[in-house]
């Protein structure tokens, strides 16, 4: 029998470097240890003072893109839709002879 070594293995970390990735002029915030996905050290106001303050802004990031994605998604379809919902619901329709939803952008609230 081949005897088993009970070692055990240590892997060493990769040293961060001391500026950041994403604007080599500047110092690597201390808060941004590199333990998240894409962290290079991208936080040149120094908003994430500590570590729950990074994941503060984390959570509140990914529920902004979240949202974004739902608006992005609902702007169309409300103008696909506009139509049959209102008609479905005894109003009249908000879109114009274009099939525009009215906004800032399209003049329609002006």
């Amino acid at each position: 029998a081949v005897p088993v070594s009970e070692e055990p293995v240590v892997i060493a970390e990769p040293e961060l470097p001391a500026m950041s990735q994403s604007m080599p002029f500047m110092a690597r915030p201390a808060a941004l240890t590199g333990a998240l996905a894409g962290d290079v050290g991208f936080d040149p106001l120094g908003f994430a003072k500590s570590e729950e303050d990074l994941m503060n802004y984390r959570e509140a990031e990914v529920k902004h893109a979240r949202l974004a994605m739902l608006a992005a998604a609902g702007w169309p379809i409300s103008e696909v839709f506009d139509k049959k919902i209102a008609t479905a619901l005894s109003m009249s329709p908000l879109v114009d002879a274009a099939d525009r939803a009215p906004s800032v952008l399209n003049g329609g609230l002006g």
